[in-house]
Order: C-alpha cells, then sequence, then structure tokens
C-alpha cells in the first residue's frame, strides 16, 4: 500500500544514487515524525509544489516505500482530488512491500484520513487481483487486515483524550514494528539464502575452470606422449604398431583414454622402452639377414623366424612384397636365373609373385626355401665355373693364372659359408 500524499519537506538527512540509477533521499517529513526512506526521480509538473528546488513532484507513504520511475500520470494536483480508482489501478502494476507506521495520527488532517480510508476501501476491491501481481510471494496478513483494522482503530480515538488514545497509537506501532522485524528477517534469510547460492554458484565455477584447466593439461600431456612415440617408432630402422608387444600395439587408443597425467607418463615410458628393444631386435635381425651363409645365422634361425613371423602377420600384403623384392635381389647378386631354381621352387616362387600365399607362416617359409635354394645354386655355380677354370688353366699351362687360381681356392676352402661347404668335397 502506498499512500501517496503531498507532504512537505523539514529536511534531508542524505543520499545515495542506486545502481538503476534512481536517487534516494533520507528525509523526516513533518506527519510522521520519524526518519523515512524515499526514492524519487525529479519531475516538473506542480508549479505550487515546494518539496524541492526543481519543483519535483513528491509522493511518499507514510512510513518505508519504495517508489521507482516517473511519477504517474494518473495523479491529480492535491491529495484531495486523487480518484481511488485510478490509485488503485496504479497498485495493480506497482505494488511493492511497504510497512505503515503511525506515529503522528493526530497531526492528520481529517480530509487526509478521509482521504486513506476511500483508498482503503476502493485497494480492497482489486486486493484478489494484486495478490498475483505483487514481487512478494502472497500479500501478507498485516497488508490485507491488519493495517486496515489499526486505521480504523486509530480513526475512531482522534477525538478522545491523549489517555484513550495511547492503546490503539501502541497497538498500530507494535503490529507496524512486528511486521517490521518480520520483514527483517525474511530479508535476512533473503539474503542468507543469496548469499548461499552465490557461494554455490562460485563454487561450481571454480570447479569448471579446475576441469577445464585439468582437461587442457591432460590433452596436452597426450599430444605429448604420441608425439614421442610416434618419433621414436620412426627412428632407426622404423617400426609399426603390429612390430610392438602385443599389448602396446594399440598404444595411441590406450593414451587417449588415460584420465590422469602420471598413467600416462608412465604408459608412455614402458611403450618407448618397448620401442627400444624393438628397434635392437630388428637391427640384430637385419644384421644377422646379411651372413644368410654364415653359420651364426643358423644359430639364430629360430629368433629370426619369429621375427620374421610377427611381421608378417602385421601385415602380409607387404611382407610379401619385400620378400618378393629381396629374392629377386638375391637372384641378381648371386648370379642365378630362376631357372636355376628347383622346379618345386620356381613354382612356389611364382605363388608367391601371383599372390596365392597369404598365410604369414607359409610366407616366411617359401622365402627362407627359395632364397636357401638360391644359395645352393650359387655355390654350385661357383665350383662348376671354378673346376671348369682350373682345368682351363692346367691344359694351357699358365703358372700365373694357376697362383690366381690356387688363392681363388685356398680363399674357398677356408669360407665360413654354410653352402659352400657341401660342395668342398
Amino acid at each position: 500500500y502506498h499512500w501517496l500524499l503531498k507532504l512537505k519537506k523539514t529536511g534531508i538527512q542524505n543520499s545515495e544514487v542506486l545502481p538503476d540509477g534512481t536517487l534516494r533521499l533520507n528525509f523526516e517529513v513533518e506527519l510522521t515524525c520519524t526518519v523515512v526512506t524515499f526514492t524519487y526521480q525529479s519531475y516538473s509538473r506542480y508549479e505550487e509544489d515546494k518539496f524541492a528546488e526543481n519543483k519535483a513532484e513528491s509522493m511518499l507513504f507514510l512510513g518505508e516505500s519504495y517508489i521507482y520511475g516517473r511519477p504517474i500520470d494518473c495523479f491529480c494536483n492535491s491529495p484531495e482530488e486523487m480518484a481511488p480508482d485510478r490509485i488503485a489501478k496504479y497498485y495493480q502494476t506497482h505494488l511493492r512491500k511497504c510497512i505503515w507506521r503511525p506515529d503522528r495520527i493526530n497531526d492528520f488532517k481529517d480530509q487526509q484520513i478521509e482521504l486513506i480510508s476511500r483508498i482503503i476501501t476502493q485497494f480492497n476491491a482489486y486486493k484478489d487481483s494484486l495478490k498475483s501481481l505483487t514481487n512478494r510471494e502472497a500479500i501478507t496478513n498485516y497488508q490485507i487486515t491488519q493495517i486496515e483494522k489499526d486505521i480504523k482503530n486509530l480513526v475512531s480515538a482522534k477525538s478522545k483524550s491523549a489517555q484513550e488514545r495511547q492503546p490503539a497509537e501502541a497497538a498500530a506501532q507494535a503490529n507496524a514494528q512486528q511486521e517490521e522485524e518480520r520483514l527483517k528477517k525474511e530479508r535476512e534469510e533473503r539474503e542468507k539464502k543469496a548469499t548461499e547460492e552465490k557461494k554455490k554458484q562460485d563454487q561450481k565455477v571454480k570447479q569448471q575452470a579446475e576441469e577445464q584447466a585439468k582437461q587442457q593439461e591432460l590433452a596436452q600431456k597426450r599430444d605429448q606422449a604420441i608425439t614421442q612415440i610416434t618419433t621414436a617408432l620412426s627412428q632407426e630402422s622404423p617400426l609399426t604398431n603390429h612390430e610392438l608387444s602385443p599389448q602396446y600395439q594399440n598404444w595411441e587408443s590406450q593414451i587417449n583414454q588415460l584420465t590422469d597425467l602420471q598413467k600416462i607418463t608412465h604408459l608412455q615410458d614402458r611403450i618407448l622402452a618397448d620401442i627400444q628393444a624393438r628397434h635392437h631386435d630388428k637391427k640384430v635381425a637385419q644384421e644377422l639377414e646379411k651372413q644368410e651363409t654364415e653359420k651364426g645365422f643358423q644359430d639364430n634361425q629360430a629368433q629370426i623366424n619369429n621375427l620374421k613371423k610377427e611381421k608378417a602377420t602385421a601385415d602380409p600384403h607387404k611382407y610379401r612384397q619385400e620378400a618378393k623384392t629381396k629374392i629377386e635381389q638375391k637372384l641378381q647378386a648371386n648370379g642365378i636365373k630362376v631357372e636355376d631354381l628347383s622346379p618345386e621352387n620356381q613354382q612356389e616362387l611364382k605363388r608367391l609373385k601371383s599372390g596365392e600365399i597369404t598365410d604369414p607362416d607359409q610366407l616366411v617359409a617359401t622365402e627362407t626355401k627359395i632364397k636357401q635354394n638360391i644359395y645352393q645354386a650359387e655355390a654350385k655355380k661357383k665350383i662348376t665355373d671354378f673346376t671348369s677354370r682350373v682345368q682351363q688353366a692346367l691344359k694351357l699351362k699358365n703358372k700365373s693364372h694357376i697362383a690366381t687360381l690356387k688363392k681363388e681356392l685356398l680363399a674357398f676352402l677356408s669360407s665360413s659359408n654354410i653352402y659352400y661347404a657341401s660342395q668342398k668335397q
């Protein structure tokens, strides 16, 4: 209830500008004899009003009032001319919580008291519709009934003696004080709740920020680990994922699934160690492969075959292409033609080139068998060629040529080539 009356200012105590730009003044008014809060905006309309130096309209509820924005145009030039229906319509859209503090009812003029009664009567007609428009959860019992009773009691006691008026005034003040305390408690609880909500929201924002920072750090750590492992795989003898130990062949997926920095580091270290070991094994196998005709190769044949089978299992097509290339290089390096191979191996070589052989174990076995046949054919061809040259030298009795052949023979006899051994006899 905003009882809007044109009042005389007796003195501004202090002022402040609210966040919404409204000016709030604390001042004493003649009729209430108490400091109240009045929020208003300057609006030059009534020339006869001396409320402020800029001739603003003054509208005040007797007590604490919250009035925002410009004065409402529906008001007339004086309280006596205020139409209750216009005031009631104003309440429909601008109701705010308020407390009436009837400290000096004796100072009210009869005409003003009559106006208040008219406003209450008119307001009751709009009471039900106002319940849904108020900024409070519900219009309080004090607003609906108690304030009206207090005003009626004060009006009835106005013509009585001071002693007879005292109970009515005391009761009205007590009711207003009780409502004020209740609203204060309600406001404190609301502020407490708002503080708690803000604290929860701040905590939530903090947790979200921490989680975001954690995810960024995890993403950076994953990228770093993947980069280092990829680089390690491409060094020295390049490795594929399938050439790693079985538990690390899907290492990238494992890293991307981890959500702990320490676990990512531990997995990265284990993978890098496995890569180093595999590089060593592959390098050893490559060195041994260069010595396929040496005795030491046979001693490590099982280990070499296992490495080859792992590679063939990882990518049979790639292994078949590499095996075909190596066989062609061996044929050329040893001066052997495909026709020099056994009929069986000639057929196996055709099957290898055509892609008929896809089983990893069979690929390794076929490659090994054909290469052994190449070394055997090369040793046999070497002996045949050497024998022919010896016979020719003896026939011509060319001492220089014979001496050269003797050196070649000694080198042949002392060779560690296991395929030459079968031809030495």
